[in-house]
């Protein structure tokens, strides 16, 4: 059997690691685009206080690793129903307090299903940053032909996450829009005054 050359390596290992480069900014991009979802999905505060605590809770979920994002997603954006409700929120006396939360309602079967994907996307990204190269020689043909193959795989299920993923958080987009735009409208406005009771004084009791 002759000795393989470096020339007859170059493409086929210029190849595995091209798709390599294209799964791993796929992830990123999935990463990327969760983390965003998990930022405007939710909101709480006070007129004073809600970009603040929006701008809090971005650095947090930054510096979250993808297996900590998913886990995330899966108490905050995946609720099975039926569910329970939320608990009352203690809003300051003198202040209005806003509390927002958008999440994806599924029976149980399918939010298992969901957070199995998002399992599964975490197992395999740190099969390819971590594993890789014990898992393929990529310094032999045969090798370097078996880890493309895997490659071809598995940009096949990041891809279909993250337009999962995209088609969510669009929908969440479009819900915030229509939302901001039902706040300033007039309909709104004339809801409110008609919750509004002037304030009365206290009357004598009749005699």
């Amino acid at each position: 059997m002759e000795p393989v050359t470096n020339d007859a390596l170059a493409t086929p290992q210029h190849e595995v690691q091209r798709k390599l480069g294209r799964s791993v900014l796929q992830l990123q991009l999935y990463e990327q685009l969760l983390k965003a979802l998990l930022v405007h999905s939710q909101a709480s505060g006070t007129t004073d206080t809600l970009l603040k605590e929006r701008e809090k809770r971005a650095e947090k979920i930054k510096l979250q690793t993808l297996g900590g994002l998913v886990t995330s997603a899966s108490k905050l954006l995946i609720r099975p129903f039926p569910y329970e409700e939320l608990p009352e929120l203690k809003a300051p006396p003198d202040k209005i307090h806003f509390h927002m939360r958008i999440n994806f309602e599924l029976d149980a079967k399918d939010a298992s299903l969901i957070e199995t994907q998002f399992k599964e996307l975490v197992e395999l990204r740190n099969d390819l940053v971590h594993h890789f190269t014990e898992r393929f020689d990529v310094f032999s043909i045969e090798g370097c032909h078996a880890a493309s193959r895997y490659l071809d795989e598995c940009y096949v299920t990041i891809k279909a996450g993250y337009t999962q993923l995209r088609a969510w958080a669009e929908g969440v987009q479009q819900l915030l829009q229509e939302a901001g735009t039902y706040i300033q409208s007039d309909s709104y406005k004339n809801f409110l005054k008609s919750q509004l009771r002037p304030e009365t004084g206290a009357t004598d009791a009749p005699t």
